[in-house]
């Protein structure tokens, strides 16, 4: 399984000649659009929207993207099948969808592995949510999942492509917080590389990291930007970063990195806040601040430092 960077830098171009007629035209029509729906009062707020896709792979040519539409409440997952390389270019060969509804506002979706998947969002009456969603390798009729098949027409014709999709068998709520709780919304889940049934959950309201068993439903501070009893003192955690991810590196550990992207710096993220697990036992050892020539410097973009996924 790996899972795929996503480019969060988007550009809008926007061409327009005044001699032009048809260019006036499209900015009357531009100006006369209407506009976009508000949002409702207890919605959380488009800050905490996932921009990322996480992408995981089945096998050498099925790919699956995951993404979160909060308003819509609902997770969408898109799958795709692939000419395997060599040759180049990839040539997707066929596609399909399916929608997931919850009874939430989704904000966060992260794969586990191929067959887990942790949820996040906030209810209506103002609840922090994280739920855990268990799919099968197998239909019911022990056909491999995912897996797509040619099937040709009845009469004759050209082969279609029958898709066979993992069937979802549980959607396990782990936590519900308080309306009102001081942790806030969910910011941000980073699966545990020590284990596949636990995550670190990035709160909003507090800026706390908590470790989470998936199992157990136990919650405890793993990391806080105040000093608290046992857990790893981060004052930088209190940044409040939009994006987040786990990466094992060789001679570092399980690594934990917190960060903002910034559209004028190409390289890659800047300020990026790095919690440590050294001995890889599931306990944060310790954390650092990297500035962008930390990161160029020190290899934490070179996927040949890195023993896992990034």
């Amino acid at each position: 399984m790996t899972h795929d960077s996503i480019d969060l830098l988007r550009s809008l171009v926007l061409g327009m000649t005044a001699s032009s007629a048809l260019g006036a035209a499209a900015a009357a029509q531009a100006v006369q659009s209407p506009p976009a729906p508000s949002l409702p009062v207890a919605a959380p707020p488009p800050a905490l929207w996932q921009d990322e896709v996480p992408t995981t792979r089945f096998g050498p040519d099925i790919y699956r993207d995951v993404q979160v539409r909060p308003l819509a409440k609902t997770v969408s997952f898109e799958w795709r099948q692939t000419s395997v390389p060599p040759p180049l270019p990839v040539v997707v060969r066929t596609h399909t969808s399916e929608v997931f509804a919850t009874s939430y506002w989704p904000t966060r979706v992260v794969p586990l592995d191929d067959y887990h998947v942790c949820v996040a969002g906030r209810t209506s009456s103002g609840r922090a949510v994280l739920e855990r969603w268990t799919f099968a390798m197998h239909t019911a009729l022990g056909t491999p999942a995912p897996s797509v098949a040619q099937v040709l027409p009845t009469g004759g014709g050209a082969p279609r492509a029958t898709w066979t999709l993992p069937p979802r068998v549980a959607a396990d709520e782990i936590l519900v917080d308080a309306a009102g709780a001081p942790t806030g919304d969910v910011r941000g889940v980073l699966p545990s590389l020590h284990s596949t049934t636990k995550v670190f959950v990035y709160y909003a309201g507090t800026n706390d990291l908590f470790h989470v068993d998936l199992v157990s439903r136990v919650r405890t501070l793993a990391a806080s930007p105040v000093a608290a009893g046992v857990a790893l003192h981060v004052p930088a955690l209190a940044a409040g970063y939009d994006t987040h991810w786990s990466a094992e590196y060789a001679g570092r550990g399980h690594c934990y990195l917190f960060a903002r992207l910034r559209p004028d710096v190409a390289w890659g993220p800047a300020d990026t806040l790095v919690c440590i697990d050294a001995d890889r036992d599931g306990q944060l050892d310790s954390s650092r601040l990297l500035d962008g020539a930390a990161w160029l410097s020190e290899g934490w973009g070179d996927p040949a430092n890195s023993v896992g996924p990034q």
